[in-house]
């Protein structure tokens, strides 16, 4: 589907993607054509990993989607907190243990 404003997404674009001259745009997520989006790094930060070990998530598929535009790698942030939920753990199952000796 093409938007009658796509001119002002690209320019939502292109200034989110300045990040050398303008570093609070790359401190953080930004809002284009009304989805939440973060560079790879921003969220490497938050997730206390290294960008190396995303890339290799991304290579084998574990990875969030990402949007590459020229060489800046996106990721849409609607889509790492389902990606997030889905590596989600559950509490064990409450199981007893066995025990050597006589009972306290």
């Amino acid at each position: 589907m093409v938007h009658a404003n796509v001119p002002d997404q690209m320019f939502a674009v292109e200034t989110a993607l300045q990040s050398r001259d303008n570093p609070s745009v790359a401190a953080g997520p930004v809002q284009i054509a009304g989805r939440t989006y973060a560079t790879v790094g921003w969220l490497c930060e938050r997730l206390g990993i290294s960008t190396r070990t995303f890339a290799r998530w991304h290579a084998t598929r574990t990875a969030p989607p990402v949007i590459e535009i020229g060489r800046q790698r996106l990721v849409d942030l609607q889509k790492v907190s389902g990606w997030l939920e889905s590596h989600e753990i559950g509490p064990l199952p409450n199981r007893q243990r066995h025990r050597i000796g006589p009972a306290a």
